[in-house]
């Protein structure tokens, strides 16, 4: 799996896997007891998550690249379990990629 490093415009950077393959993709990061908060898992082409299998809330992101830029279109904060979210109509028409990050305090 790949790993960006992220310097977002305010807060400590972030190391971002990058789920490219089906398991990944599915899987996602059900399973894990906790995410650390400068980690997060970045899901390509990718419009709408679920949170089944995760023992956590997490804050998802649905980003477009801008050069070398990820631009947030729509954010949902503090998913908890068991839920499906999706990017808005707005977001959905341009092609998204999911972020999924620890919740911030």
């Amino acid at each position: 799996m790949h790993a960006l490093h992220v310097r977002p415009a305010s807060g400590p950077a972030l190391t971002v896997f990058v789920a490219e393959r089906a398991g990944a993709r599915l899987l996602g990061l059900a399973g894990l007891p906790a995410l650390e908060p400068r980690y997060g898992l970045l899901i390509p082409a990718c419009s709408s998550v679920h949170t089944f299998g995760m023992r956590f809330a997490i804050d998802v992101c649905f980003v477009v690249l801008e050069g070398r830029s990820l631009q947030v279109v729509d954010r949902h904060r503090a998913v908890p379990p068991g839920r499906v979210v999706r990017a808005t109509r707005a977001a959905r028409r341009r092609k998204v990629a999911a972020l999924e990050t620890a919740t911030r305090a």
